[in-house]
């Protein structure tokens, strides 16, 4: 690349942003997100799973669009506990929450620190700008 031709990498720093989230008790880590990269149709937030072994990660609570969570290091155990069932997961693994459906994380053990534990929100579908009919 010549030093006169702008670049097309975006970098954010001063990372995590801590933000305020429904159902959470203290304000999530938020890594990346539609105000860091313009149309971006998700929201990562992360945690250090290995800090909350025995401690619900959050209240149970809902959101209005789909979220994901993501560990890929090994040896992390937590239950997804819903209004109707508890779902017991070992790493590494991806849990998908479908919209408006009440959850929280318990963890229950994890073997090596940190254990980085990330949701990630979609955004909602943008509207369908084809005409019904």
């Amino acid at each position: 690349m010549r030093a006169t031709e702008p670049s097309r990498i975006s970098v954010v720093h001063d990372l995590p942003r801590q933000e305020r989230m429904p159902g959470h008790p203290s304000p999530a880590h938020i890594y990346l997100g539609p105000e860091d990269v313009e149309g971006l149709p998700i929201t990562v937030a992360a945690v250090d799973a290995a800090q909350l072994v025995g401690k619900a990660l959050t209240e149970l609570h809902r959101h209005d669009v789909d979220e994901i969570y993501l560990v890929v290091t090994p040896g992390l155990r937590f239950d997804v506990e819903t209004d109707a069932e508890t779902v017991s997961v070992r790493s590494p693994a991806s849990v998908r929450i479908p919209a408006g459906t009440p959850h929280r994380f318990l963890v229950r053990a994890a073997e090596v620190s940190p254990c980085p534990l990330l949701g990630i929100l979609l955004s909602p579908a943008p509207p369908d700008p084809r005409p019904a009919g």
